[in-house]
């Protein structure tokens, strides 16, 4: 018996020195258009801190996504012809192609030049989403993003091996109705909450 006990002492001694592995990691999900990407706190690059990503696409050739908490200082009116009395705020939507526009649409119906993207949400780059803003004719609430974040094939999915982001499922409350401010502090509990 205690030739079986000194090798079992010897393994608990070192297994107890060993770094602990530590918690068990963050659910990877299936990156997907519909989902929202949530930055863990890991990341602490200015860009991606904190951020809350609808994906729009995501296939062989890589990965498309709008950031729906970081609304700017800027108001459309400056930008749009046609919404001078408009108060709403661009969003910054990604560090790629900032000069171009993208729209997230709600609508209860598929919206002309829209593409559906999950529930009563669409997006759109076509300028007559702001030409039915304008008119004020539609029902449809809109946000216009400055730009988006892209990663090239198996890019996204390195980040998410290393733990930098998060899959929970969109909702869209938190691109319409919610304080962008506590969209992230939201999203990031309810995404650690759920382990492999």
């Amino acid at each position: 018996m205690m030739r079986f006990l000194v090798p079992l002492i010897a393994f608990l001694l070192i297994a107890a020195r060993a770094p602990s592995p530590g918690p068990k990691p963050l659910y990877k999900g299936v990156p997907e258009a519909g989902k929202f990407l949530v930055a863990t706190r890991q990341i602490t690059d200015g860009i991606f801190r904190e951020t809350v990503i609808l994906l729009i696409k995501h296939d062989r050739h890589g990965t498309m996504g709008v950031i729906v908490n970081r609304p700017t200082k800027a108001r459309l009116s400056r930008f749009f012809p046609g919404l001078e009395k408009s108060e709403e705020p661009m969003y910054f939507g990604g560090p790629v192609d900032g000069h171009l526009a993208q729209f997230l649409i709600r609508s209860a119906k598929k919206p002309v030049d829209a593409e559906h993207v999950f529930g009563d949400v669409y997006v759109s780059a076509t300028p007559s989403v702001l030409e039915r803003m304008a008119k004020g004719a539609s029902r449809e609430k809109v946000r216009v993003y400055a730009g988006y974040a892209g990663w090239a094939p198996g890019q996204l999915q390195m980040e998410m091996g290393r733990g930098d982001w998060v899959v929970v499922g969109a909702d869209a409350d938190s691109i319409f109705e919610k304080d962008p401010s506590t969209v992230w502090d939201e999203l990031i509990s309810e995404g650690t909450r759920i382990r492999i």
